[in-house]
C-alpha cells in the first residue's frame, strides 16, 4: 500500500519532462537582445525599448533539472526565482509558471538558426540570442 501511495505522489509531484529537457537544462546567457523584425515600430517607439534591450544583455536564464527556473537580469520587474518551467508537448516553447496551476507568466519560443539559439519572448517584441554556459 505504501508503494502505491508513493507512486501516486511521484506521478503528481514530479515535473513533466520531455525528451529534450536535457538540452534546455542549465544556464543560458543572453549575448544579444534586439527587437523582432516581425514587429513594425516607429523610430521613437523603438528607442523607448533600448533601455530594456541593454538591460537584458548578460542576463542569465537558469533551467534546473528539478523543474525550477530563475532569471537574473538588471530589470528587477523582469527577474524571477524558483518558478516552474516545462517544455510544451511539441518541444518548441518553454513555459514559465509561478505555480503548477497558474497560467504561464512567460512563454519563450526556441529557435536554432545557424548554430545560434534564439529565445523569442512571446507577447513582447524581444528576441534574445543566447548561449549555453
Amino acid at each position: 500500500m505504501k508503494s502505491v501511495i508513493f507512486l501516486w505522489l511521484v506521478i503528481l509531484v514530479a515535473p513533466n519532462y520531455t525528451s529534450d529537457n536535457h538540452k534546455i537544462q542549465g544556464n543560458w546567457k543572453v549575448i544579444n537582445a534586439e527587437l523582432s523584425n516581425q514587429v513594425t515600430l516607429e523610430p521613437e517607439a523603438s528607442r523607448q525599448f533600448e533601455p530594456f534591450l541593454a538591460a537584458f544583455e548578460n542576463s542569465v536564464f537558469e533551467f534546473k533539472k528539478n523543474g525550477k527556473s530563475t532569471l537574473k537580469t538588471r530589470i528587477p520587474q523582469f527577474q524571477y526565482e524558483d518558478h516552474l518551467w516545462s517544455l510544451t508537448s511539441d518541444e518548441s516553447y518553454i513555459e514559465i509558471r509561478e505555480t503548477r496551476d497558474s497560467a504561464p507568466k512567460l512563454v519563450i519560443a526556441i529557435a536554432e538558426i545557424e548554430d545560434k539559439y534564439l529565445f523569442y519572448l512571446m507577447d513582447s517584441p524581444f528576441v534574445l540570442t543566447v548561449e549555453k554556459l
